[in-house]
């Protein structure tokens, strides 16, 4: 069940043991009933092998952990957490604490509530990591692994597999990065424990050895079949899916549209429990045709009663609730979380009936809701619904959250928007801290300033970047602006927005003062160049002289110099007079520095050609001692570039060697690998891979994809594995075989392949299939929405102006002349 955050003014439960919690306020599912037979609430619990490795997790609570359970919707994830809590002799004594949202979690971090010891419950734990403030509560759940509150705190969550694979997945480099910190809380803090979704040999033997003290595991058993999906049935999830998809009779049929605008809304992102009059109004719009003409007037009352009243085996799909006070009919239903999960997948790429976007906007007030349905209505480019969901998500959003809505309005077609919230708001960029080696990840605004240069859209990243400069203190605004301007020959305002960065004391930020002495240097301008070094406000001025003493051939002024000892301006100088043939001086020069120099490939190549290799060698592994990736292709490149591949394939496997003496880390080989494969050794890139098997499944087909090998490729993507997939894709477009490649991404789109969504835009966009493109934008491929908004900012499409200005109707994703959206689903 997901259970969100709490009306305005109403606190958040104080942590009490987990035996004063009932099961399924915590998210236990309810199970199937059996007629006439007087059973306890929860059914006898069967353990399974997930259990077993829970409490292994669970034993040692010196220090916090964080145990994550990810399987398939009602496979007993949660109760099974439940119960090792219970029956565990201490955490059954320690305060649990259930925050439902992002903003929940967040408030009782920072409250200082947690202190000691105490369990954390993050049932749905894609509740708390996702949406504008997801990733600054992955950043608080960090804070409570290191230690630093003292005590122990143990965090239990659960996630669905689709959801695990969302947050861990690592974005192209032409993508904003929505889940850093998740990814890193995940992978290198959580530990994931799988779920089985269907019962094993042994687990059927126990089960059938309890099923006579109670018959709702016998039930269970025998409805399951041979998929042995047995919590499933237990929790009455494929009887409800069969009444939506092969209704009975009328009132079937009108509970299976009632029922599929709830999954729908969910989609979208409405997790508030739904009122009986957003249902109402959006219902309408699911009725099968037959039940479009002159339905009863009592058609919803009779399709609700049978969705929230008449229960399959004791479970219903839309499950009754009441807010208001005091006693009544129920003013709100749940969606059942099977049904939220079949409704995902089933209807994923399904346009949204105009009805529903109409009911979500008159009867949403949560704030979360307005945040989630207006992402989701701006990725569809449906901005008759999408402007006014921004505009009261803009009124609640706190500056986390107008930070996030700046970007997405950017993103998705709004930016003359996004550029008045900016200049209405107190603005502060803030940066994000992302991995365990707390380094800055790169701030929103600088990287959708980025997707705009990296997609050609000069006007509008000088807009954004004209509103960012009027602040000082953010700087990397201030030098993409200075690329942007001497690019289009502005190089006086250039200098002059340097001058002014290094007026403001902060002119160590990415080389700025060295940026604006090679302007001055380039225009003649010496006085102020003068100025600036006599100030001292150009950090390593010396290395800089040195650099273009040596592009003048100057070496009389780079010797003297050189006299201060900087070890920098003697390599610039070794370097220097290795070029004009001065080997002799060079070298000695080299002798003397060369402990504590840190060689360039272009030294390394010149101490190759002049002095052999195991010159080169000795001094690459002296500066180097581990071989960092950019040392030792250097090195690689410079020994090849003379003949010495011996050399290079002995160096490279020392370096395979060493690779697999050390854990298992995503990503890092990839230099190594690289190098590997060009020089043929084949079996060492292999052991590599089976070494580091989830890096392996990205490396080896992208490697495929270059050497062409189209028939290994597909051979591993008939194996489903995903990286190939997306790489046989491009591999085809690449060739000019773009049918083929429409073909594979489309059906592999349709059938749910998450990398596919992305393939298949890129190849609608580049094939200019653009009624295509806008129908997925409509139906929620919001890579499809991102190339249509690039696209038009380019003037690419039929009607560009008309896109950027009216968006996408709701059921087809054609454009009408004032942005209205045609009738029909």
């Amino acid at each position: 069940m997901h259970l969100h955050s709490r009306p305005a003014g109403e606190s958040l439960p104080a942590g009490r043991p987990i035996t004063a919690w009932s099961a399924f306020d915590l998210g236990v599912h309810r199970a199937i009933t059996i007629p006439g037979e007087p059973l306890p609430d929860l059914p006898r619990y069967l353990r399974r092998a997930h259990d077993d490795e829970l409490d292994h997790q669970l034993a040692d609570l010196s220090q916090s952990v964080m145990v994550v359970l990810t399987g398939e919707s009602s496979t007993g994830k949660t109760r099974a957490l439940y119960e090792s809590v219970l029956i565990h002799p201490r955490l059954r004594e320690w305060p649990l604490w259930y925050p439902r949202t992002a903003d929940e979690l967040l408030k009782l971090v920072r409250s200082g509530r947690l202190g000691g010891e105490a369990v954390l419950w993050l049932n749905e734990t894609h509740n708390h990591l996702s949406g504008p403030t997801g990733d600054v509560a992955a950043v608080a759940l960090w804070s409570l692994m290191d230690g630093s509150r003292g005590g122990s705190t143990v965090v239990l969550g659960t996630l669905w597999p689709q959801f695990w694979a969302e947050f861990v997945a690592t974005p192209r480099s032409a993508q904003r990065d929505d889940h850093a910190n998740a990814r890193a809380l995940l992978q290198q803090r959580a530990r994931r424990i799988r779920v089985a979704e269907r019962f094993g040999d042994e687990d059927v033997r126990a089960a059938w050895s309890l099923s006579t003290a109670d018959l709702r595991l016998s039930a269970a058993l025998s409805a399951s079949g041979r998929g042995r999906q047995v919590i499933q049935t237990m929790a009455g999830g494929p009887a409800l899916v069969e009444r939506l998809e092969y209704p009975d009779d009328a009132d079937d049929r009108f509970a299976a549209a009632i029922v599929t605008a709830a999954i729908d809304a969910r989609r979208l992102g409405r997790l508030q429990h739904v009122s009986r009059e957003l249902l109402a109004e959006a219902a309408a719009g699911y009725l099968d045709e037959q039940d479009r003409v002159g339905p009863p007037e009592d058609w919803f009352d009779r399709g609700l009663a049978r969705a929230a009243g008449e229960a399959v085996l004791g479970v219903t799909a839309l499950v009754p609730h009441r807010r208001a006070p005091g006693a009544g009919p129920a003013d709100g239903y749940d969606l059942h979380d099977y049904l939220d999960q079949h409704g995902r997948i089933a209807r994923r790429g399904r346009p949204i009936p105009e009805p529903l976007w109409a009911a979500l906007l008159r009867h949403t007030d949560d704030s979360d809701d307005v945040m989630r349905l207006a992402e989701s209505a701006c990725q569809r480019l449906l901005y008759r619904y999408a402007d006014p969901l921004l505009e009261r998500a803009i009124g609640t959003a706190n500056e986390d959250e107008q930070d996030h809505l700046v970007f997405f309005m950017t993103e998705y077609g709004r930016l003359d928007r996004a550029l008045q919230l900016l200049r209405d708001t107190a603005y502060r960029p803030q940066l994000r801290r992302r991995g365990r080696r707390g380094g800055w990840q790169e701030s929103l605004q600088e990287v959708r300033v980025l997707t705009l240069l990296e997609h050609g859209c000069l006007r509008e990243a000088r807009a954004l970047l004209d509103v960012y400069v009027e602040r000082p203190e953010v700087q990397w605004a201030w030098v993409h602006l200075v690329d942007l301007l001497v690019r289009d020959g502005e190089t006086d305002r250039a200098v002059e927005l340097l001058q002014r960065l290094v007026d403001h004391g902060i002119a160590r930020y990415d080389g700025a003062a060295e940026r604006l002495a090679d302007l001055l240097a380039d225009r003649g301008d010496w006085e102020p160049l003068m100025d600036l070094l006599r100030g001292g406000r150009l950090r390593q001025a010396q290395g800089w002289l040195a650099k273009r003493f040596a592009a003048a051939g100057r070496l009389d002024r780079l010797r003297a110099l050189a006299e201060v000892r900087d070890h920098a301006v003697s390599l610039t100088l070794v370097e220097a007079l290795l070029r004009d043939d001065r080997v002799t001086e060079a070298l000695e020069l080299f002798t003397r520095i060369r402990e504590r120099a840190r060689p360039t490939g272009v030294l390394l190549e010149l101490l190759v050609r002049h002095g052999g290799p195991d010159l080169a060698i000795e001094t690459a592994i002296r500066s180097e001692p581990d071989r960092s990736d950019e040392s030792l292709r250097d090195l690689a490149e410079a020994l090849s570039a003379h003949g010495h591949r011996d050399r290079v394939l002995t160096l490279l496997r020392e370096r395979a060697e060493v690779e697999l003496d050390r854990p298992a880390v995503r990503d890092s080989p990839d230099v190594l690998a690289e190098l590997l494969a060009e020089h043929s050794c084949w079996l060492e890139v292999l052991k590599i891979a089976r070494h580091n098997p989830e890096w392996g499944l990205k490396w080896i087909p992208r490697r495929l994809a270059m050497a062409g090998n189209m028939v290994q490729l597909r051979k591993l993507l008939d194996q489903g594995h995903e990286h190939a997939g997306r790489e046989y894709v491009r591999l085809l477009a690449r060739t000019h075989r773009m049918p083929e490649a429409l073909n594979l991404a489309r059906t592999s789109a349709d059938a749910g392949l998450g990398w596919a969504d992305d393939e298949l835009a890129t190849c609608l966009a580049e094939s200019g299939r653009f009624d295509e493109l806008a129908a997925r934008a409509a139906c929620g491929n919001e890579h499809a929405s991102r190339w249509l908004v690039i696209l038009a900012r380019l003037g690419k499409l039929p009607d560009s102006p008309g896109l950027l200005r009216h968006g996408l109707t709701a059921d087809v994703g054609r454009v009408t002349d004032r942005g209205q959206p045609a009738s029909g689903s």
